[in-house]
């Protein structure tokens, strides 16, 4: 998903629900950065200059994560990852991928929230000005959109009480829509990869990256039209009715999801 679709609240708290990690790429190599270990040094030096990091760095990183008894145990739930073909190549070398999720929302309604983002200017929490009620437009297939806005309650920041709130200075409804037109151009392919994957694996051959052994993987696209508590039962239906996630996993708390 785009951002502004919450992708790392839903992960968080599916997640949660299913009592598997969280693994979040960027994360982990904020924990390097952190630390100051001499990979998140050339980390850091490679983000200062306004490169990427390679595909094979972020790979190590993941795939150690994805090594660790906690997630051999229980799976895992990945959050901003995999973000290339080349990645989702690697991933299949080295995890049964059993469902992805795929979040969407239309345009203008993802434009609206971005320009709603702002954060508490001493601690960093994130809340959104924006409210969003965006009508359905059949002629285009886009779908009714109401989406309320988060503020600090009684204007001051739940973290710490700070009253200032402060925007991004990039996020311009231009750069915002040159940002998605980014993303859609880098993760269109990986979408079309795990859609291969899928056709395969439901036509009987090996839909699973070469690794096999588990069921065969599913591909959900899962439409956001409402907030965070309206729209969690909804994915955690879609979820479930994959068959991808299987009872004893978790998923008997999927379907408590109110």
């Amino acid at each position: 998903g785009a951002k502004g679709t919450h992708k790392g609240t839903y992960a968080k708290r599916v997640a949660k629900l299913l009592q598997a990690p969280h693994v979040v790429a960027g994360e982990l190599i904020r924990r390097e950065i952190a630390a100051r270990t001499p990979l998140g040094v050339q980390f850091e030096a490679t983000i200062a200059a306004g490169y990427l990091l390679p595909d094979d760095t972020a790979f190590r990183m993941v795939g150690a994560r994805l090594a660790a008894p906690d997630v051999a145990e229980a799976g895992a739930v990945l959050d901003g990852y995999p973000r290339t073909v080349d990645q989702a190549r690697r991933l299949d070398e080295v995890a049964d991928v059993g469902l992805v999720v795929n979040l969407a929302m239309r345009e203008d309604a993802l434009v609206a929230k971005l320009l709603g983002r702002c954060a508490c200017s001493n601690c960093g929490r994130g809340y959104n000005s924006a409210t969003v009620h965006l009508l359905a437009d059949c002629a285009r297939g886009l779908p009714t959109v109401s989406l309320r806005p988060l503020l600090p309650p009684r204007g001051r920041c739940e973290e710490c009480g700070c009253v200032r709130m402060e925007r991004r200075a990039d996020d311009t409804a231009a750069t915002i829509s040159n940002r998605l037109r980014e993303y859609h151009k880098t993760c269109s392919p990986v979408e079309e990869h795990y859609r291969e994957l899928e056709a395969a694996a439901l036509g009987g051959g090996d839909g699973r990256g070469g690794r096999g052994g588990g069921p065969p993987l599913r591909v959900v696209d899962f439409e956001i039209t409402a907030g965070i508590p309206e729209t969690l039962p909804n994915l955690a239906r879609a979820m479930l009715a994959t068959g991808a996630v299987n009872v004893g996993d978790g998923s008997e708390a999927l379907r408590g999801v109110r």
